[in-house]
């Protein structure tokens, strides 16, 4: 696949490529440009004059490509579901699903954006105050490896329906879903140069398009290591960056708690994506009481899950995006076992697939419980005897995105509210029901942005405020 930059596909200017690979079977799929400072300059000044009139366009106008580009999504689902197991790794009836949940995401910011968008008029006596939230200018959306198509659509339809440009950079591990994306949003009507892609290595492209003058905001998803190399970039013109980084959610199951519920729970939240996604509970904090019970169940669970090609539909688990992901998740589980973790369960890797892994005898303090993000299928599983103590191990992290209570009682949902330091506290969790109908922000060194889709539009926008005096 090749750049978008206005109504063209074009490659880089040095004419050099980046292998896609299939993590799978390591086979090559593709080949993306590996773009230079001058391609990144060309598609955000394209995107500078496109915002003109992308800007003046109406409400009605937007929404309607996005109707376009969701019945085109519609015949693209099942091809598009393919190509995205194949790059990512991730089990084709997940893809599937995610790709099905595209279009709750759109409706959900059409519908969140009208409220913002309607102008405001408040009265004081003879004078009138009209309040506007209008758009930016150039966003720069850098996408990760994790959670592709959902940033992609909270990013970019976000940017869109305010009436900005994008420019996006993919991730380099999984470029394809998003630029095929991309395609159908120009299919659908998307004007020239209101949206484009530009591949290439993250050093290059993301610094340039975070340093770039006309470019408003950059949305990053990344480690916090890429998140505060951003930041010193966007400090030197006083630009704008959203930045959705690292997380270590706790699964906290309270000795009241439904232990089934929580354990089907455990299964798709940790599996989903293989362990790659950047929301969802990476540590297990159980009640002494329950604990038995727990894992047994988990147990039984994890026997039952079958790991292998993405495209076979009766997997559950398959190769991690990549073998030296697969690599850092074989390292972090080896240092946990130094550290003093008893392995119950899995602990091996083949290639870039890494098996689910039951470790146990955590303490609070091990870097698995603290620092380390694992991305990969690792259940860590420390207990506990009372709410203060599952405090503070829930909150003995520099992360803060969520955090999943399991409890019948309604006293203990309130003081995990009050005490838990999250950006959202989720009870009784169904990952069917939770996950993917609303933005996650994240608390402390997670992001820099509040959950809440009325959030996210409202940073791509500036607010603006016209008083009228009638004399």
């Amino acid at each position: 696949m090749k750049n978008l930059i206005a109504n063209e596909w074009v490659d880089s200017r040095n004419r050099k490529v980046i292998n896609v690979y299939n993590p799978f079977n390591r086979g090559i799929i593709d080949t993306i440009p590996d773009s230079t400072i001058n391609d990144v300059n060309k598609a955000v000044s394209i995107s500078k004059d496109s915002f003109k009139t992308w800007r003046l366009s109406s409400f009605e106008q937007r929404v309607n490509i996005f109707n376009k580009f969701l019945q085109l999504l519609r015949t693209e689902k099942k091809d598009l579901a393919i190509l995205f197991s194949k790059e990512s790794g991730m089990v084709i009836k997940e893809s599937l699903e995610q790709i099905d949940n595209i279009r709750y995401i759109v409706r959900s910011v059409v519908e969140s954006a009208k409220d913002i968008l309607f102008v405001r008029n408040e009265r004081y006596g003879n004078t009138i105050e009209v309040n506007m939230y209008e758009a930016l200018g150039v966003v720069g959306v850098v996408l990760s490896s994790c959670d592709i198509i959902y940033s992609f659509c909270y990013k970019v339809f976000a940017s869109l329906i305010m009436g900005n440009t994008v420019v996006i950079k993919p991730s380099e591990l999984v470029p394809l879903t998003v630029t095929k994306l991309a395609y159908l949003l120009r299919l659908a009507g998307i004007p020239e140069g209101v949206i484009g892609v530009i591949h290439g290595d993250g050093k290059t492209v993301s610094k340039n398009l975070a340093m770039h003058p006309f470019v408003k905001l950059v949305s990053v998803d990344g480690s916090l290591k890429t998140g505060l190399s951003i930041r010193n970039v966007t400090s030197r013109k006083l630009g704008k960056e959203m930045l959705q980084l690292n997380g270590n959610d706790a699964l906290i199951l309270c000795s009241d708690g439904d232990v089934s519920k929580a354990v089907d729970f455990t299964i798709k939240s940790r599996l989903s994506n293989n362990g790659q996604s950047s929301i969802g509970p990476k540590r297990f904090i159980i009640h002494e009481d329950v604990k038995e019970e727990y894992l047994t169940k988990l147990f039984a669970s994890l026997r039952m899950v079958r790991v292998g090609d993405a495209l076979d539909n009766t997997n559950m688990v398959s190769a991690l995006v990549s073998e030296k992901r697969a690599k850092e998740v074989e390292m972090y589980v080896n240092k946990t076992i130094k550290e003093g973790a008893e392995l119950l369960y899995g602990g091996h890797r083949y290639s870039a697939m890494y098996e689910p892994t039951v470790l146990y005898n955590i303490d609070k303090n091990m870097s698995i419980m603290k620092t380390i993000e694992v991305l990969g299928p690792v259940f860590p599983i420390i207990t506990f005897n009372n709410i203060e103590e599952a405090f503070s191990i829930a909150n003995n992290i520099p992360f803060g995105i969520n955090n999943y209570i399991f409890t019948k009682s309604t006293d203990i949902v309130f003081k995990f509210m009050n005490n838990l330091e999250s950006s959202s506290v989720i009870v009784n969790a169904n990952k069917d029901k939770y996950v993917y109908n609303s933005y996650f922000g994240g608390w402390k060194l997670s992001s820099n942005n509040s959950g809440g889709l009325e959030e996210l539009l409202k940073s791509f926008c500036i607010h603006r405020k016209v008083i009228l005096e009638n004399e």
